[in-house]
């Protein structure tokens, strides 16, 4: 894998390419942003079909206050707001008629400020239901993810997500001493209290994750590099 990464590599710096930069969130499709799902596999085939090599696009972290892409919460999470939803009902953990709504808002620009509450209340209720409906091979999939990242990143990640909104979005600093300082006992009644949410946030997480994969063989099978941003 990493003689194949460095091949890629050489050929972005030494080879002619054609390419094109677009944020995955300007993908055209019908639940009022663009995703990682279907519409990004989609215009990989574009890219395939016009002879395109490189995909460059905007970081895909959460977004806070203006929604701006270099304005991200987290290092290492995805940008739920991406998730696709045409896959999470492929998949069985929402149904069609549950998106409905999604599909009253614009198509030519994104509005967050309708847009988020109603896709966080959709991928709620898929978290909700991933225990129950999701595979025995996607199950022990979103357990190895939360083995290998739960430590580094994703617990803490979770908390900090849970603790925000509490705090009504305000910053960090901004928030009760207690959780500013990390108390340990008001940490440890949060985790218990909020189990469900911190569980729900770590699956959002998996599931960005899967279908990110996805989307980078799909890439990978058509010849095209996704280029990532800073």
């Amino acid at each position: 894998m990493a003689n194949e990464s460095a091949r890629e590599c050489h050929a972005i710096l030494t080879e002619r390419q054609a390419g094109v930069c677009l944020h995955i969130a300007s993908l055209p499709g019908p639940y009022g942003i663009g995703e990682i799902g279907s519409p990004a596999r989609s215009f990989i085939d574009t890219m395939q079909g016009m002879r395109l090599g490189v995909w460059q696009f905007l970081p895909t972290g959460p977004t806070a206050y203006g929604d701006s892409p270099y304005q991200s919460l987290s290092t290492f999470a995805g940008s739920e707001m991406l998730i696709g939803i045409g896959d999470l009902v492929a998949i069985g953990l929402l149904v069609e008629s549950e998106v409905e709504e999604l599909k009253t808002l614009p198509t030519h620009f994104v509005d967050y400020g309708t847009l988020i509450p109603i896709k966080n209340r959709l991928l709620d209720i898929a978290a909700q239901r991933f225990p129950f409906q999701a595979s025995d091979e996607t199950q022990a999939r979103f357990a190895e993810f939360v083995a290998v990242n739960d430590d580094a990143w994703l617990h803490d990640y979770a908390l900090f997500r849970i603790l925000k909104t509490l705090h009504g979005e305000r910053p960090w600093p901004e928030w009760k001493p207690e959780y500013v300082h990390r108390d340990k006992d008001a940490l440890r009644e949060l985790e218990t209290g909020a189990a469900e949410q911190v569980r729900a946030i770590k699956i959002m997480q998996f599931l960005f994750q899967d279908q990110w994969l996805e989307l980078r063989d799909c890439a990978h099978a058509a010849g095209v590099t996704l280029f990532g941003d800073m």
